[in-house]
């Protein structure tokens, strides 16, 4: 059964558009590279609390092993260097594996 990761990303002020495009070519070289990610969506939402933007990314792999395969991507950890190098996070990003319990998905 597939395993699913949602990553909330915390985007520092005015950089929201830039993490977003960095992930955004992540996900299309997932796509290509990496046929054990099943699903690799980046969205966006306003914190009800903080009412900041925030992107969450929604992920699913074939299993445990492929997340190990895609955390360690080199490509992958470039992007976690950038983030850093040019300051585009307010916090560490809070990632959740989470498992399905009930319901069903038409897409």
């Amino acid at each position: 059964m597939a395993v699913d990761v949602i990553a909330t990303i915390y985007p520092a002020s005015g950089k929201v558009d830039r993490v977003a495009e960095l992930l955004g070519n992540h996900a299309k070289w997932a796509q290509a590279n990496e046929p054990k990610t099943l699903r690799y969506e980046l969205k966006r939402q306003i914190n009800s609390k903080t009412k900041v933007e925030e992107l969450i990314m929604v992920e699913s792999y074939a299993d445990m092993e492929a997340i190990k395969e895609h955390g360690k991507a080199p490509e992958f950890l470039a992007i976690g260097k950038t983030l850093k190098e040019e300051g585009l996070v307010s916090a560490p990003m809070q990632i959740r594996l989470v498992k399905h319990i009930a319901g069903f998905s038409r897409l």
